[in-house]
């Protein structure tokens, strides 16, 4: 989550941005043609989840960009190529992820001859949480 950067690092970020490289205390140069830089952020996502009454589901998104806005300077965030927004995974997603790593857990232990049972409501509060 880039939010969680020190400071300094946006600035060794626009540096990379701007030039494709980077140079260390050293002089010794880095280079950053060839590279794709991918950075994560919740910055935004407590907003987007927000449901507003009205017409089209923009008023979300908006509240999603200004917090992208007001946690990140105008000239980070001119340097960015692409954002993409993720949104929560269905609840059909959610639940066969759990059941995969419920079914991996069971395995690992039914080698010490273990066996694990989950309850349906064990399976939904999983899937909830």
């Amino acid at each position: 989550e880039i939010e969680k950067a020190h400071p300094d690092i946006y600035n060794l970020l626009l540096q990379v941005m701007d030039h494709a490289s980077l140079t260390d205390n050293n002089g010794k140069k880095a280079d950053f043609r060839n590279v794709v830089l991918i950075m994560t952020t919740n910055a935004g996502a407590r907003d987007a989840s927000v449901r507003t009454v009205g017409f089209g589901s923009r008023g979300g998104e908006h509240k999603q960009d200004a917090a992208l806005s007001r946690t990140f300077s105008p000239e980070f965030r001119n340097r960015l190529d692409a954002l993409v927004k993720f949104g929560p995974l269905p609840r059909e997603v959610v639940t066969r992820i759990v059941d995969k790593f419920v079914a991996q857990l069971s395995d690992q232990i039914a080698e010490r001859n273990v066996t694990l049972e989950v309850t349906e409501s064990g399976r939904a509060w999983m899937s909830e949480a």
